[in-house]
């Protein structure tokens, strides 16, 4: 059997950062670094405080979910052990890649909330942040007063990402569909990674 390939994992890392602007992208003003990992940090503290629960209760959350995702990935033999162990490091070290390896059922569950709330708290916090980008534009002078205006309209009625839009990791299994406006349940899809390689050690 394959090893997951290390680009595969970064390949879900930069495609859960994109999923920050999905939806908002005509709305957000001027150049910015949008998708790190303080950005995705403030979002989930943002998230956390729309739930009403604690960042550190919505991190543990999330990643138990992830660490949960792997092992079943292992017991499938969709990977192998070692990686697994590996992917686990990293969902601890990088909330990003907790987040992409995660299901939105799981961690709704885990942070005994609904799934809808879920994915309300991160719609909105989404939300929150894309504004944030209109006004520091507008402060820095990139765009004037009527177009920070137009931009927080468009922003009022955009279809944002719940909890999870994409980022899915290749060779992991999700659940299938989470609720609504949540983008996929879980990582990955039906298959396994084929091809050698991948670690080295």
């Amino acid at each position: 059997m394959g090893r997951i390939p290390r680009r595969w994992l970064a390949a879900a890392v930069v495609a859960l950062a994109a999923t920050l602007t999905v939806g908002a992208g005509a709305a957000l003003a001027g150049p910015g670094k949008v998708g790190g990992a303080a950005a995705t940090a403030k979002l989930v503290a943002d998230a956390a405080t729309r739930l009403s629960i604690t960042t550190d209760a919505l991190k543990q959350a999330i990643v138990a979910s992830a660490n949960a995702a792997v092992d079943d990935a292992v017991s499938d033999e969709d990977l192998d052990a070692l990686d697994g162990e590996d992917l686990k490091e990293e969902a601890a070290a990088d909330l990003r890649v907790a987040i992409a390896l995660s299901r939105t059922r799981t961690v709704a569950s885990n942070a005994g909330v609904t799934t809808a709330q879920l994915n309300a708290a991160f719609r909105e916090a989404r939300r929150a942040q894309a504004i944030a980008r209109v006004d520091r534009a507008l402060a820095a002078g990139r765009i004037d007063q009527a177009e920070a205006d137009e931009r927080k309209a468009e922003l009022a009625t955009a279809t944002l990402p719940g909890y999870k839009a994409g980022g899915a990791l290749p060779g992991l299994r999700g659940p299938g569909p989470a609720g609504p406006g949540g983008g996929p349940g879980g990582p990955g899809g039906p298959g396994r990674p084929g091809g050698p390689g991948g670690r080295h050690r």
